[in-house]
């Protein structure tokens, strides 16, 4: 009877050691496949890096006209509003802080940008960024200094028409 104890114990045993067994392959099968996930993460992950960076030098070549392909105009018009909105908001940016900016006279005197005369020598103030002269962007049809070589919205070069 003794015996039969003993084989039930043993028996017993056995089977909770099998089901530790089991337990501890399925947390090692857990961990490599977290590893692997996480491999394939790192992988997705330079992969998009190369498909943003290839995006953005076929968008610099076809606004360079290098690539002429129809099938990119949808996307190139989307790029080229955004671009127009970065553009009205850096200059808005650019106005505001015109506003708080001060002007100063070969005299000394701290004067507004908005004022245009000194109040402490009379002399006029010469402001760098006075400019009433503008063109249009032929191609984005943004506003741009008439000095200015390349459109800073579009990023395109100037081409003057000399009629």
């Amino acid at each position: 009877m003794e015996g039969n104890i003993n084989n039930k114990v043993d028996d017993k045993f056995s089977k909770v050691k099998k089901k530790f067994g089991n337990g501890k392959f399925k947390v090692e099968l857990y961990k490599e496949k977290s590893k692997l996930n996480r491999e394939i993460d790192d992988i997705q992950e330079k992969k998009a890096k190369i498909f943003l960076e290839m995006g953005i030098l076929t968008y610099q070549k076809i606004r360079e006209d290098s690539i002429d392909d129809n099938s990119f105009d949808k996307f190139c018009d989307e790029l080229l509003e955004l671009d127009k909105l970065i553009y009205e908001k850096n200059m808005e940016i650019n106005e505001m802080e015109m506003v708080e900016s001060n002007v100063t006279c070969e005299c000394g005197y701290v004067g507004n940008v908005n004022d245009k005369y000194c109040a402490e020598c009379g002399k006029k103030f010469e402001l760098e960024n006075e400019c009433d002269d503008f063109i249009v962007c032929g191609y984005c049809e943004s506003e741009i200094d008439t000095e200015a070589e390349f459109c800073p919205c579009c990023g395109r070069k100037i081409i003057m028409d000399l009629e």
